[in-house]
């Protein structure tokens, strides 16, 4: 009996641990996935940052190329990171220096990210979109 009860209790303890395991993966996933985008996005790479929204929204709302490519980033700095009590979404304030090729003046603003999870993908979505350098 105290057996059973043993083996019950472990093999409920491993199943927690699984899912542990599992959320540990997907927060874990959630930092290699901001931090490569900080990087396409500090190294002003737009084409590769595009590859971070749902393919759905590229599709339907595509980021104008040729915009980005007039932009070059100076600098990007994490402020502040925030997970949803249910760890299926997230958010991420940067505060992005940056400059237009064409007038050379260096703005910087806040970017406000908001990341979801996709269980289907097993991936993390950027769903806010690329950073809204001014047009001006």
């Amino acid at each position: 009996m105290i057996t059973r009860i043993s083996s019950l209790a472990f093999f409920l303890l491993l199943i927690s641990a699984c899912g542990s395991l599992t959320e540990f993966r997907k927060l874990e996933k959630l930092n290699e996935t901001t931090r490569a985008y900080e990087q396409a996005i500090r190294w002003s790479e737009f084409d590769y940052a595009m590859n971070f929204l749902k393919p759905s929204e590229r599709e339907t709302n595509p980021p104008d190329e040729s915009f980005y490519k007039r932009i070059r980033v100076t600098d990007y700095k994490i402020k502040k990171n925030a997970l949803s009590e249910d760890e299926i979404k997230a958010i991420q304030i940067a505060e992005i220096s940056y400059y237009r090729i064409d007038n050379m003046i260096v703005k910087t603003f806040t970017d406000r990210q908001q990341w979801e999870w996709d269980a289907k993908d097993n991936r993390w979505y950027l769903t806010s979109g690329l950073p809204a350098f001014s047009q001006k």
